[in-house]
């Protein structure tokens, strides 16, 4: 669903998508972005006004710092803009979400459902509770339990990778 979304939306929105699923970071983290806050050497983006009131480092996927490499503009300059150069309004995006969803008959998926898809897929790529918290900026592990999706499947992958001891109890 994520690349028929993006498919069917307009560019801005597509790539706004795109940083939503690979970063975490909430609509309005996204819309205050600006390219001072990009860090292509180390490979990050600050977000300077999180919900919790703190900044924090986001670690940017691979392919994502080469997209933001070809469309970076001045450090002050808005990284999500639309084809009038605007800085799109809350209600913007959400008129964006409502019509793509409605495409691809997905009607009621909201713009943060891609925040959580963005945590469920570290989880499921073995992160860590507290390593999930702080990439998605939560203060609280029990927010970041909210991503955590545990299926019988990985369940007894995990299970089945767990080091078994080689003598038997009665030899202790």
């Amino acid at each position: 669903d994520e690349q028929k979304l993006i498919a069917v939306s307009p560019p801005w929105f597509g790539f706004m998508i795109r940083l939503a699923v690979l970063t975490g970071c909430r609509q309005a983290e996204l819309r205050a972005l600006q390219w001072k806050h990009i860090n292509f050497d180390a490979g990050t983006l600050t977000v300077e006004d999180s919900k919790s009131g703190e900044s924090r480092q986001v670690i940017l996927h691979p392919s994502l710092i080469e997209d933001l490499k070809a469309r970076r503009q001045m450090p002050e300059a808005p990284v999500v803009v639309m084809l009038n150069g605007r800085v799109p309004s809350a209600p913007g995006v959400q008129h964006a979400m409502q019509r793509a969803t409605k495409k691809i008959g997905r009607v009621g998926f909201r713009f943060h459902d891609l925040r959580h898809i963005a945590g469920s897929r570290l989880l499921a790529e073995g992160a860590s509770l507290p390593e999930v918290a702080s990439f998605l900026g939560h203060k609280t592990l029990s927010i970041a339990r909210r991503y955590a999706h545990v299926t019988q499947t990985r369940l007894r992958d995990l299970i089945s990778k767990m080091p078994v001891s080689t003598s038997s109890a009665d030899e202790d």
